[in-house]
């Protein structure tokens, strides 16, 4: 049961630890691993975001250079055919006058001037429809990257009037015009060629070989992939992040696919490392500390067995020698000083015996055997057995016995109990010159008192003393050899008879009584 409550406490050393730091390990990886998703997101969107600064730049080059040179245009459907062959992003070229009316394409228009004046006859109707409702926001980047490419006089030149993007939608996608008002209030319009404009787009672009532990996409408005770079073999996997292009790409999305961003993995190998390194190191040193107290236990165990068999062998001539002293003192009568002799004799073999007896219970349990008893008689007959040490010590035994009645209990298990308490007396207590025995029956349960008169017990030893082989160091054991396992021993025959042993407060002096419960002899 010992060995049992010993590995339980074992298990709860090596669990209770790895169980806070279980915990605390799923209470950091959590956060870890939101904190990791937050930061891999936004790296996601600041590398999608880059992307999407140089796709702008492009566009904001591009207004900057048509808002440039739409003013010298001349006004002739002549001349805006001419400008549109020599401008190779360009698609179509549209005149409105300052009423918002068609001037060109009009008279005269080829096949594809038809199919343009069909597909944006929306915008002829309603004009406004052509102009962003954030177009000042617009007209204020254009103005600013303005600001840092060209000069002063260039830049206000590039900005007269009013000039933007607008994004119009046909059929199963899109187009994209620019437009620029004169301050007369006449708007030149271009639609840009989308084919020509997704491969300058894709020329900034880095190649497709690159980094391998990414992979981006860029899709039109259609959600057609256009372009993509990067190593990373995509397998019907989802983005681990997407954006939105800025104005007037708004359509167009960009797609990242990557395992370089970072997750919990490592944090979570590391923490798995360190619970693994924690619970070797606990569970080495549960099994170091369960082995040792297991070999102190069957040391202790074999030097207990091995006392208790040498006290068993011991026990028989020891009986022999008390037996013949005794018949020896019955036929010297007439000589006084051959009979002290073997009085001592006699006393020895009695302490000798208690001695044996007291390694005997320690070693093994003792059946109870239990039978009426006559409590101040058997303590009588025990303080008769102390007499001869009592007085060399001059120690005087003051009884008060007032038990008048038999008490079922172990005569035998009693005996030793006194012969304990009464053996301190005359070895640790004999200064105080007296020992009190009292007996009485109260609150149901035999109460034997034995009072000395010596030093004491200090307050901080009361429980201590009930140890096994526990001795107090001081001047009270200074000098006086013991096995200190006297009190041990009484208090654990004291509880086999269902009693209990304990200390009482005593001025000057030790106290200890012994209570058990009355058993009833029916």
């Amino acid at each position: 049961m010992k060995k049992r409550r010993i590995a339980l406490l074992l298990m709860l050393l090596v669990l209770l630890p790895l169980g806070l730091l279980g915990w605390q390990g799923l209470q950091l990886l959590s956060s870890s691993d939101t904190m990791q998703q937050v930061r891999s997101q936004q790296l996601v969107e600041a590398r999608l975001k880059n992307v999407d600064t140089t796709l702008q730049a492009y566009l904001q080059e591009l207004a900057l250079d048509w808002s440039g040179r739409l003013p010298s245009w001349p006004l002739t459907a002549e001349s805006l055919r001419d400008q549109l062959r020599r401008e190779l992003r360009v698609k179509q070229i549209f005149w409105l006058d300052s009423e918002g009316r068609r001037q060109f394409p009009r008279d005269g228009m080829s096949q594809a001037e038809q199919r343009f004046v069909e597909r944006m006859q929306m915008i002829w109707d309603d004009p406004q429809l052509l102009y962003s409702a954030d177009d000042n926001d617009r007209q204020q980047e254009v103005v600013s990257y303005a600001s840092k490419l060209v000069t002063r006089s260039q830049a206000d030149q590039a900005i007269q009037g009013r000039h933007g993007w607008s994004v119009w939608h046909w059929g199963a996608g899109s187009r994209l015009l620019f437009w620029w008002q004169a301050p007369e209030g006449y708007t030149l319009g271009l639609e840009v060629d989308t084919a020509r404009l997704k491969s300058d787009l894709i020329s900034l672009l880095p190649d497709t070989s690159g980094v391998t532990g990414h992979s981006i996409h860029l899709k039109d408005a259609a959600g057609q992939i256009i372009y993509q770079w990067g190593g990373l073999k995509i397998t019907n996997q989802q983005p681990t992040g997407s954006y939105q292009l800025s104005y007037p790409l708004t359509n167009w999305s960009l797609d990242y696919f990557g395992n370089d961003l970072g997750s919990a993995d490592t944090a979570a190998f590391g923490l798995m490392i360190l619970l693994v390194s924690m619970a070797l190191v606990l569970i080495g040193v549960a099994i170091f500390l369960y082995r040792e107290h297991t070999r102190e236990m069957r040391l202790a165990a074999q030097r207990v067995a091995f006392v208790g068999q040498v006290s068993h062998e011991l026990k028989t001539p020891l009986t022999n020698i008390r037996m013949y002293a005794e018949m020896l003192e019955e036929q010297l009568e007439e000589e006084p000083q051959q009979q002290r002799y073997l009085q001592v004799i006699s006393s020895e073999s009695q302490r000798l015996s208690r001695l044996i007896g007291n390694v005997l219970n320690f070693s093994r349990e003792p059946k109870i055997h239990r039978c009426p008893v006559e409590i101040d008689q058997l303590i009588q007959s025990i303080v008769a057995n102390f007499q001869l040490g009592f007085q060399a010590k001059g120690i005087t035994a003051k009884l008060d016995l007032q038990v008048d009645q038999p008490v079922e209990t172990d005569p035998d298990q009693l005996e030793q109990i006194l012969n304990n308490l009464l053996s301190n007396v005359e070895k640790y207590a004999a200064e105080g010159k007296a020992v009190d025995i009292r007996s009485r029956i109260a609150e149901g349960q035999l109460q034997v008192q034995v009072r000395d008169y010596g030093a004491g017990i200090p307050a901080a030893e009361h429980q201590q003393i009930f140890k096994p082989f526990y001795r107090i160091n001081d001047r009270l054991t200074e000098g006086v050899s013991g096995t200190g396992i006297g009190l041990t021993i009484a208090r654990q025959q004291v509880r086999r008879l269902g009693g209990e042993l304990v200390l009482k407060n005593a001025d000057p002096g030790a106290c200890f009584e012994l209570q058990i419960p009355l058993v009833s002899q029916s």
